[in-house]
């Protein structure tokens, strides 16, 4: 969210809502939404889709085929980093997700 922001962004936590997404970014200049991420905080190197999981990137999928907002899932693996997170981020353009997501190893933190 932070960095986010620091690129000029409004950002604002949706999570717990109806919605399908967890954060909205929308720009300060024009005021539209300009992106829907997903967010997902793992501490295992592997991340299987479950039913609530492919539920969630059906609506981003519906959401973007509609409207053509941008909307990612965000994985941020914790496990084996510290303090630091590895990364994946996968952008929703198909109607079906992939079955896992694994934690890149060589990834620099």
């Amino acid at each position: 969210m932070n960095r986010l922001r620091a690129k000029g962004k409004l950002v604002w936590r949706t999570s717990g809502s109806v919605g399908a997404h967890d954060l909205m970014v929308v720009s300060k200049k024009t005021h539209k939404v300009e992106m829907l991420i997903q967010a997902k905080s793992l501490k295992s190197k592997v991340y299987y889709f479950d039913k609530r999981a492919i539920y969630e990137w059906t609506r981003l999928f519906e959401i973007f085929k509609e409207t053509g907002i941008k909307s990612v899932f965000w994985f941020g693996f914790r496990r084996g980093a510290g303090k630091k997170i590895r990364e994946v981020v996968i952008e929703v353009k198909s109607p079906t997700p992939p079955k896992k997501v694994i934690c890149p190893q060589n990834q620099k933190l």
